[in-house]
Formats: C-alpha cells, sequence, structure tokens
C-alpha cells in the first residue's frame, strides 16, 4: 500500500495516493508500531504539498510521543517533515531545530534519499532567513548528492528550488531555462506532481518576459483544478494578463482561488492570495483610468 501510495502521488492521483497512505498506516498500527512508520511521513509531506499544514503535523505527531518506534530513521524523517512543515508554516524557530536532529541521524545513517530532501529543506529555510549564500551551497550540494545516489525526485525538488532563487534575483530568463531543464527530467520520469509544480513555476517569468500566451496556457492546467499549492501561485502569475485581456472567467477563477488560499496556514499560499488581489485591483485600476481618458 505504502508503494503504491507513492506511486499514484508521483502519477497525480493525490486522491488514491492519500487513500493507499492511510490503508498502509493502518497496517503499521496493526502490526505495532502506532506512528504509522513511513507511510506517515509520507502522507504528511502528501498533505504539506496539498497545503495542509495542520493535517500534515497531527499525522506525525505520534513520533514526538510514542515509544514503539524503535527505528531512528523513521523517526529522523518525521522530524525532517515536522521541520519542512514548521518552514513552509511560517514557524522558523522550531524548523531550526527539528532539521537539525534530523539531519544528524540522517546523515550518519547515509540515508541518501532522506538526507537529500532534509538538506534541501534546510536550504530552504536558510534562505527564508536571509542567508541566501549559505542556502545556495546547501541546495547545490543536495544536488549533487541527489544525483550521485540517483534520488531523481530530489534532483526535481533541488532544480525547482534553483530557479526559484534565479525568480527572486529577477533572473527570470535563467529561470525560465532551468524549469525548462527540470520539466523534461519530470516528463521522463512520468512525475506528473513535480510537473505540475514546474509548470506553476514558470508561469510568472514567462509573464514578465512577455510570453503570455504560453504563460496562460501553463496557468490554465492549474487553475482549473490542481489541488496542489501551485494552482494559486499561478493564479498570482496570470492574473495581470487575464485581468488586462479582459478574461473574466480566468479572472473569476484566480479570484476564487485566492479566497480559498487567504487563510492558508501555508505562508507562500497567503502571500500568493494577496498577489492576486492587488494585481486584480491594479489592473482593474488602470483598465479605468484608461476607459475614462
Amino acid at each position: 500500500f505504502e508503494q503504491a501510495g507513492r506511486a499514484l502521488r508521483q502519477s497525480g492521483d493525490s486522491t488514491g495516493g492519500e487513500r493507499r497512505l492511510r490503508d498502509a498506516i493502518e497496517l503499521y498500527r496493526a502490526s505495532g508500531v502506532q506512528t504509522g512508520g513511513r507511510a506517515a511521513v509520507a502522507l504528511a509531506t502528501h498533505m504539506r504539498h496539498l497545503g495542509r499544514l495542520e493535517e500534515a503535523k497531527a499525522v506525525l505527531e505520534p513520533f514526538r510521543t510514542s515509544e514503539d518506534d524503535r527505528n531512528p530513521l523513521w523517526h529522523a524523517e518525521a522530524l525532517a517533515e515536522l521541520g519542512a512543515i514548521a518552514v513552509f508554516g511560517g514557524e522558523l524557530d522550531q524548523a531550526g531545530p527539528l532539521l537539525e536532529d534530523a539531519l544528524t541521524t540522517l546523515e550518519r545513517e547515509q540515508s541518501w534519499s532522506a538526507l537529500t530532501d532534509a538538506l534541501i529543506t534546510r536550504a530552504v529555510y536558510l534562505i527564508y532567513r536571509q542567508r541566501i549564500e549559505e542556502g545556495i551551497g546547501v541546495l547545490r550540494q543536495a544536488l549533487t548528492l541527489a544525483q550521485q545516489h540517483e534520488v531523481t525526485g530530489n534532483v526535481l525538488r533541488a532544480m525547482v528550488n534553483l530557479a526559484q532563487v534565479s525568480l527572486e534575483r529577477d533572473h527570470y530568463a535563467d529561470a525560465v531555462d532551468e524549469v525548462g531543464e527540470a520539466l523534461v527530467m519530470a516528463r521522463e520520469r512520468g512525475d506528473r506532481q513535480w510537473e505540475l509544480r514546474l509548470i506553476g513555476q514558470e508561469v510568472w517569468p514567462l509573464t514578465v518576459l512577455g510570453h503570455w500566451d504560453e504563460a496562460s496556457a501553463d496557468a490554465s492546467t492549474l487553475i482549473g483544478g490542481s489541488p496542489y499549492v501551485d494552482a494559486v501561485f499561478a493564479a498570482a502569475s496570470v492574473v495581470s494578463i487575464a485581468a488586462a485581456r479582459g478574461d473574466e472567467a480566468t479572472l473569476e477563477r484566480c479570484h476564487a482561488l485566492a479566497l480559498e488560499a487567504r487563510e492558508s496556514a501555508y505562508v507562500d499560499q497567503r502571500i500568493c492570495a494577496g498577489l492576486v488581489f492587488a494585481r486584480e485591483a491594479i489592473e482593474r485600476g488602470r483598465s479605468e483610468e484608461h476607459t475614462s481618458e
């Protein structure tokens, strides 16, 4: 069930993946592992990608209290995921110690998949702390290790975050190239989850570079019904194009996504919701000024 859940997540079947992971957790518990083992960590990660941070945290709570789990790797993986939940929830003071504890065990055990994933989370934490160069260094090391040990999912995650650094430095053409390279890899692997994340990531640089048709096509893939957090990220980018073109249907969908996300525990979702409202107001204001002239 656990492997089936992971495979369904990768293929883009969010509902099916969650159902299989919950089944796997029940099997772990039936065998005496009350934490739910690795299936619980996988489910929490899945929920985080959907923006359901409080639910993800609750799934991992048994790792804090249960004494029946004697597997140090499972415990370290759970700590790393709790650290990720804290990072994306804006609780940076909590995230640091969790990640440090997790990385100590994961590096000692040389658990490459979990270690590279935790290193990427650590890099994001550093970047959020405005330790940009240090964060980039950790990201590049995580990418190198993931490539060496053929942990393709974490190769993609590292590439996504390096492209995000380019975006935040206004290196839009570089970001599009980096996303394009990662998209090829995601599609070759059949990884729909990361494919959608990357599609959402390239909407803004394409918009800025004037490739509006391509940006709109990418955004429509996500705002039409993707369950992942990337939908509101794409909405924050494409709303300006929709307003400039008078595309009321897209504007309404972007607005609805922003309304859903504005109270999210996921910091980036709340920020993107605010961007949708702000950009919508700006573009509508410009349109009204043009009409009054």
